[in-house]
């Protein structure tokens, strides 16, 4: 656990040769919870590009928790709120996405919850979360491992893909391409594909601390494709000490390509 979770705003310094790599220098830095958890991320959103921060809270401040950013530079930061929707007091694994074409940017949110045997997918009503619609993606043994996108967002709700990776002691690792439709109701889960198996779960060797098995760290890209969005997923296969991209994840021409290893 961390003492606090806080914001670092950087400066990019000008390249003092012309050769040599960019420096940055830290220009303001910001406690937003004292005590914090660890799994923080942020993102810019809304025309303006001001960025939203969501992190796990701990103990009397648990729960799923935000800030906003006053300006891009972040000279000021609104007051840490928890998001009431979500009834998790140990969200962990956190990725969360904004959508920023609608007039109100809408952040989508996926975090491990119960101990990381369930993913469940939080979509705020506004930017500040004042209300949200919150439900269950994926359940396992354990669920660590995943990534998204928003395909689709509208006032009415949003759609996401999600890259799933669920391991389980009896039949090892799964890696999910799991669609799903979100509205202020509802979690309704649309497509359900199977994208690699692996009769290895997740595990770490104990000497080492480094994974044995399992299919790990999968990242989700979207890009338009002939017939319309083509998802693109890439992620280790452990056991063979692969990295694997699959384009056309999900799709009749889903192709992988073992593009390193060792």
């Amino acid at each position: 656990m961390c003492a606090l979770v806080g914001l670092a705003v950087l400066a990019l310094l000008a390249f003092p040769d012309g050769r040599a790599g960019p420096q940055w220098v830290c220009t303001a830095d910001r406690v937003l919870d004292a005590p914090g958890g660890r799994y923080t991320q942020i993102r810019h959103a809304g025309a303006d590009g001001v960025p939203w921060i969501v992190w796990n809270g701990v103990l009397d401040v648990s729960g799923l928790r935000t800030a906003t950013c006053g300006d891009q530079a972040c000279r000021t930061v609104s007051a840490a709120r928890t998001v009431a929707a979500v009834g998790e007091p140990d969200p962990r694994y956190i990725r969360f996405e904004i959508d920023s074409s609608l007039p109100e940017p809408t952040p989508v949110i996926l975090y491990g919850a119960r101990n990381a045997t369930q993913l469940r997918v939080t979509r705020c009503s506004d930017m500040r979360c004042r209300s949200a619609a919150d439900g269950i993606l994926h359940t396992d043994q354990k669920m660590r491992h995943f990534d998204f996108v928003v395909l689709n967002n509208t006032a009415a709700g949003t759609d996401i893909a999600a890259v799933v990776g669920s391991s389980n002691t009896s039949r090892g690792c799964v890696l999910d391409l799991v669609s799903a439709s979100i509205t202020a109701g509802s979690v309704r889960i649309t497509a359900v594909a199977i994208l690699n198996t692996t009769a290895s779960p997740f595990v770490i060797d104990p000497t080492t601390n480094l994974p044995t098995g399992g299919l790990e760290n999968p990242v989700l890209v979207a890009s338009p494709g002939r017939r319309g969005v083509s998802l693109t997923v890439a992620y280790w296969h452990v056991p063979s000490a692969s990295l694997i991209v699959l384009f056309d994840a999900g799709g009749a021409s889903a192709t992988p390509y073992v593009v390193a290893h060792g």
